[in-house]
C-alpha cells in the first residue's frame, strides 16, 4: 500500500465540503449541531481549502494530492496514510498532526508548523461489510517526503523515524529535538538547518548538502555520511567533522 491511495474513495462536491467545514467549525466552538469532520477515505484531490480550520479532523487515508491547504489549521489532525503528494501546505499549522504512513512526495511545506508531528510508519484497519472493523491491517510502510519542500519549516520534536526524505529541501528548517533515527536523507538539502538535540542514529546523509547545518549536541551513532554534496572549504570540513563516516 505504500505510496498508493486507497481505491473507491468518495468524491465530495465543493458544496458538501463547505457544509462539513461549517459543522466542524461549530464542533470546535462547541456550538449546537457541531460535528467533527470525518473525511476518512474521501477524495479531496485538487480541492481549495486555503486558510480552512480542520483542527482535530479525521483525514485518515484521504486523497489530498494537489489540494491547496496553504495556511490551514491542521493541529492534531489524523492524516494517517493520507496522500498529500504535490499538495500545497505552505504556512499550514500542523502541530501534533498524525502523518504516519502518509505520502508527501513533492509537497510544499515551506514555513509550515509541524512541531511534534508524527511521521512514523504505520498500519490501518479496514472496514468490512456491515460497517464492522476487521482485525486486518494494511502495512503502509514509511512516510514518504521525497522532493518535498520543508524549507523554513518548524519540525521541533517531530518524529521522523525511518522517513524517506531523499532530495528533500530542509533549508533553514528547525529540527531541534527531532527524531531522525534510520531516516533516509540521501541527497537532501539541510543547508542552515538546526539539528541541536536531534536523534540521528543510523540516519543516511549520503550526498546531502550540509552547508551551515547546526548539529550542536545532536545524538549521532553510526551515521552514514558517504559522499557529501560538494561544499566550500571550511563548510565541508565542518560538516565532516560532525558527521563521522560509517
Amino acid at each position: 500500500m505504500t505510496g498508493k491511495t486507497p481505491k473507491k474513495l468518495r468524491r465530495l462536491s465543493h458544496i458538501e465540503l463547505a457544509g462539513i467545514m461549517k459543522t466542524h467549525q461549530d464542533f470546535l466552538l462547541g456550538r449546537p449541531g457541531g460535528l467533527r469532520a470525518q473525511l476518512v477515505h474521501h477524495d479531496l484531490s485538487g480541492m481549495l481549502l486555503t486558510g480552512g480550520n480542520l483542527k482535530d479532523a479525521d483525514l485518515t487515508g484521504a486523497n489530498l494530492s494537489d489540494a491547496d491547504l496553504s495556511d490551514c489549521v491542521l493541529d492534531g489532525a489524523l492524516m494517517f496514510g493520507a496522500n498529500l503528494s504535490e499538495a500545497n501546505l505552505e504556512g499550514a499549522r500542523m502541530v501534533g498532526a498524525d502523518l504516519r504512513g502518509a505520502t508527501l512526495r513533492g509537497a510544499r511545506l515551506r514555513n509550515a508548523n509541524l512541531h511534534r508531528a508524527d511521521f512514523r510508519d504505520g498500519s490501518i484497519t479496514r472496514r468490512a461489510k456491515g460497517g464492522n472493523l476487521t482485525a486486518i491491517t494494511m502495512k503502509l510502510g514509511p512516510t514518504h517526503l521525497e522532493q518535498a519542500d520543508l524549507s523554513g519549516a518548524n519540525l521541533r520534536e517531530a518524529d521522523l523515524t525511518a522517513v524517506v526524505a531523499t532530495h528533500t529541501d530542509f533549508t533553514d528548517a528547525d529540527l531541534q529535538g527531532a527524531i531522525l533515527t534510520r531516516a533516509n536523507l540521501r541527497g537532501a538539502t539541510l543547508a542552515g538547518a538546526r539539528l541541536d538535540g536531534a536523534r540521528l542514529d543510523h540516519a543516511d546523509f549520503t550526498g546531502a548538502n550540509l552547508a551551515f547545518t547546526v548539529f550542536g549536541n545532536a545524538s549521532i551513532e553510526t551515521v552514514v555520511a558517504g559522499r557529501l554534496r560538494p561544499l566550500d572549504g571550511a563548510d565541508r570540513q565542518a560538516a565532516r567533522a560532525q558527521l563521522p563516516g560509517p
